[in-house]
């Protein structure tokens, strides 16, 4: 096994051949880490790690609604099935991420409640 435990895609973990797909899902574990401070898949046990990017179930809790695209990167980086994670390709091409001037869609308050909405619960 080789690289930092937190950023493992669940392939390197099952002992499976590296790709440049293995690369995109640290990506995506690196920008979810920098939208929310935390990391999507962790524990105090390496074989609880290991369980967790398996299972691959991570909730996002963040203050503030991100924006459609922003969430489809980070989606689209952490898909377990590394046939079906977003490409390198399919990245460069989200204006997301270069456009200067770009103004993302912004999810409902349905979907993901501000923190004025959450202060009523």
């Amino acid at each position: 096994m080789c690289g930092t435990p937190l950023y493992m895609s669940p392939q390197i973990v099952d002992d499976q051949r590296y790709t440049y797909k293995t690369d995109i899902w640290s990506l995506g574990v690196i920008y979810y880490e920098l939208l929310t401070g935390k990391y999507p898949f962790h524990a105090e046990k390496m074989k609880d790690l290991e369980r967790n990017l398996k299972n691959g179930f991570y909730v996002m809790q963040l203050p503030y609604r991100p924006s459609v695209e922003c969430l489809h990167i980070i989606t689209g980086c952490l898909n377990q099935n590394e046939d079906e994670r977003i490409s390198i390709e399919e990245l460069s091409e989200l204006p997301y991420l270069y456009e200067v001037g770009y103004m993302p869609l912004y999810l409902n308050e349905a979907v993901n409640p501000t923190p004025d909405s959450l202060a009523d619960c």
